[in-house]
This record gives structure tokens, sequence and C-alpha cells, in this order.
């Protein structure tokens, strides 16, 4: 009973957290871009959200273009995790948040950019391609960590994000 509790407990981790938390990058992206009060920050956000879904267009139709020519990969979604990974990637989302508020507008438009495009990139390679879903897991549950020890170290940062 206890395997099998643990096991259900691997899946929903596997199958639903990690995608889960990628959805919810594109979310707060759009969470922050709405948030923002300058005008010229609230365009350069926006425009570096639709540059990320189109360089997630561009890396799509590169990516399934070569496996049309030379097949899908066929691995396992659990790959494995790796520590060191997920601990530098806590390192990057603790800091990343610490000086969210010192971003000049052109960083911003930057910033969401590069969370739209890994947020999208990250669900189609964790769920369809599977070749570096290692990495994936290990990025996704570090960066989830620092976060949440960003929050838990400010006081009510966490619920301050979530009103």
């Amino acid at each position: 009973m206890t395997i099998k509790i643990l096991k259900l407990l691997f899946e929903f981790v596997i199958w639903v957290f990690v995608p889960a938390v990628a959805v919810a990058g594109l979310y707060f992206a759009r969470k922050f871009m709405r948030g923002a009060e300058d005008r010229k920050h609230k365009d350069t956000m926006s425009s570096g959200f639709w540059a990320g879904v189109m360089l997630f267009v561009i890396v799509l139709v590169n990516r399934v273009g070569e496996f049309y020519r030379y097949g899908f990969p066929d691995n396992e979604i659990f790959q494995g995790f790796n520590l060191m990974w997920a601990l530098m990637s806590a390192l990057v989302g603790f800091f990343a948040l610490s000086g969210k508020r010192m971003m000049s507008p052109r960083l911003a438009g930057l910033g969401i950019l590069v969370l739209v495009f890994l947020s999208l990139y990250g669900i189609l390679h964790y769920l369809f391609i599977r070749t570096y879903n290692e990495i994936v897991l290990s990025l996704v549950a570090g960066i989830v960590f620092g976060i949440l020890t960003h929050f838990a170290a400010s006081s009510g940062g966490l619920k301050r994000i979530l009103e």
C-alpha cells in the first residue's frame, strides 16, 4: 500500500506538477504585464511576451521538422533527477525575484520573453520530445524552491503575489 501511494505521488509530480509550473510561468508573465504601471514598461513586456511566443514557434517548427526527417524520440518521461541543477536553479529563482523591482523596462521585456519561451518550450519538450527531461525536472523543482524560499524570507511575499 505504501509503495502504491509513493508511486502515485511520484506520478503526480512527473505528470501534473512540472507541466503546471510551466503553465504558471505563462500566468505570472501575464500577471507581471498587467501589473506594470508605466505604459512604456507595459508595452515592453507585452512585446517580450509575443516575442517569446514567436521564438517558441520558430523552435517548434525547427524541432518538429527534424523529427519528421529523422523520427521522434521514444524516451520515458522520467529520466532521473540532478540535484546540482536543482540547487543552482533555486539560487536563480531566489535572486531573480530579489532584483525584480529594480529591473529596467528593457530587462523586464527580455525577462518576460525568456519566461514565456521557457514555459512553452518546457511544456512541449517535457511532455512530447523528452530528450532533456532530467534537466527540465531538476530546473523546475529548483526554481520553485528558490521562489518559495524568497517568499518565505520576505514578510507576506507569497500572499502579496497571489492576491
